[in-house]
């Protein structure tokens, strides 16, 4: 056994690379880096002036920005929240006048019992979407009240109401959704 340095590795007694029929090569990798001076003080300067542009924006009217942002946000989710409750309510109605009817046709031959418990579970898939909606529309008007500096629920008289986002109704020209969000 040579334990003599050979190109690719100590000579083993398999070979080159301590492995039968193996071959090993050895790579090395490095980094290298550098720096410049700043002689003329471009970097310095190009520094201090981004820095005086981030100064000269009022911290007061970026939060401001950013909570008139957040309202609008959630009050948009408010109202979404409202109009998919309704649709959900609804729905939820059109699938119970479903069920009577299927159920009737069981009692008269002409449904199988499958079809009675597809529209039972359909009834209760769309009934256990309500709490979830109702709950985000609580979230929606708490979390509006804070970001307004009131107390969560102070907002809920007048916002229980369901209505359209205003804000949706002044962008569309139109009572149709298709032409409001093909770019009308």
């Amino acid at each position: 056994m040579t334990t003599a340095s050979q190109p690719g590795g100590p000579l083993g007694p398999f070979g080159k690379g301590g492995l039968p029929g193996v071959e090993t090569e050895l790579y090395q990798v490095g980094f290298d880096a550098s720096w410049e001076i700043d002689v003329f003080g471009g970097t310095r300067r190009a520094i201090q002036a981004a820095n005086a542009e981030i100064s000269s924006h009022s911290r007061t009217g970026a939060q401001c920005s950013y909570r008139c942002w957040e309202s609008g946000h959630v009050y948009v989710q408010l109202r979404s929240s409202q109009k998919r409750w309704e649709i959900a309510r609804a729905n939820l109605e059109t699938q119970h006048k479903t069920l009577a009817i299927v159920e009737a046709k069981f009692k008269a031959g002409f449904a199988t019992d499958l079809d009675v418990e597809q529209q039972s579970a359909q009834v209760a898939l769309t009934a256990a979407t309500i709490p979830a909606l109702e709950s985000s529309e609580r979230t929606a008007m708490h979390t509006l009240a804070f970001l307004i500096g009131q107390q969560p629920g102070a907002l809920a008289p007048e916002l229980a109401a369901h209505a359209p986002c205003p804000m949706c109704r002044s962008m569309c020209r139109s009572e149709s959704p298709r032409t409001c969000f093909a770019g009308d």
